[in-house]
């Protein structure tokens, strides 16, 4: 009689299980410097860990460093993935966010995607309004920067011309992004053209928790890069430099 010897077969559906359990417990980090509110997240699963938000100033590392610190303490393992908002954006704000969570990515071995600031805008408005809604941001100056739902780039305008440019476009009937008050309040639309309401719009821990990781972008060497508009203007110090 021979010898009916089986060899044991690792337990495939045990670990998929596994695995599939951990997908859904992932603790993503997302944070947020690229507008004038600055946005801290932290997602497990599908639940929201933290969600904060706060008017933007010329501290923002004093202020983003201790909310991400404490954000962190509330898990007891590291954290998986890192979302940052990488602009367009203001020059040092942007570049305080992106160089945190790059740090943050190496610090953790975390992995660590990017969504601009016009996919960020696009994603916070409700589904059914994403069509007819544009995007705008501040370009510099007197200047923003305009696009539309369906376009791959923006367009910079004065912000005299943009009446007339969305006067082209009569499918937009809804307005997104960020500008200075001064701004919005110079800006003149069309009477059917308005700006979303803030509080319809999902915030950072709902995009966060919305979109599919596996699609996002995954930077080379697991760094990301600030998008600017315009190349930064970095004011030169007029004080004496002893070498």
């Amino acid at each position: 009689m021979k010898n009916s010897t089986k060899k044991i077969q690792p337990k495939k559906l045990l670990v998929t299980k596994l695995q599939k359990v951990f997908i859904k417990d992932e603790i993503v980090l997302g944070i947020n410097t690229s507008i004038s509110t600055t946005q801290v997240a932290l997602i497990q699963g599908k639940k929201n860990l933290v969600s904060k938000s706060w008017t933007a100033n010329y501290d923002e590392m004093e202020k983003v460093m201790p909310v991400v610190d404490s954000a962190l303490k509330k898990v007891k393992r590291h954290v998986d993935t890192i979302v940052i908002i990488n602009g367009p954006g203001p020059f040092t704000s942007l570049r305080i966010g992106v160089a945190l969570a790059n740090t943050l990515a190496y610090a953790l071995n975390a992995k660590i995607f990017s969504i601009n600031t016009w996919e960020y805008f696009h994603l916070a408005v409700p589904k059914k309004l994403q069509k007819n809604t544009a995007t705008i941001l501040r370009a510099g100056g007197e200047y923003v920067a305009i696009k539309l739902p369906e376009k791959k780039t923006s367009t910079r305008l004065h912000q005299d011309e943009v009446q007339k440019f969305l006067q082209k476009h009569s499918s937009i009937k809804y307005i997104a992004g960020d500008v200075p008050p001064a701004q919005k309040k110079a800006m003149k639309f069309a009477k059917n053209v308005n700006w979303h309401n803030a509080k319809t719009l999902s915030s950072l821990a709902e995009i966060v928790r919305s979109v599919d990781l596996k699609k996002m972008r995954r930077p080379k060497k697991n760094i990301v890069t600030p998008c600017y508009l315009l190349p930064p203007k970095i004011t030169q110090s007029k004080k004496p430099v002893f070498v």
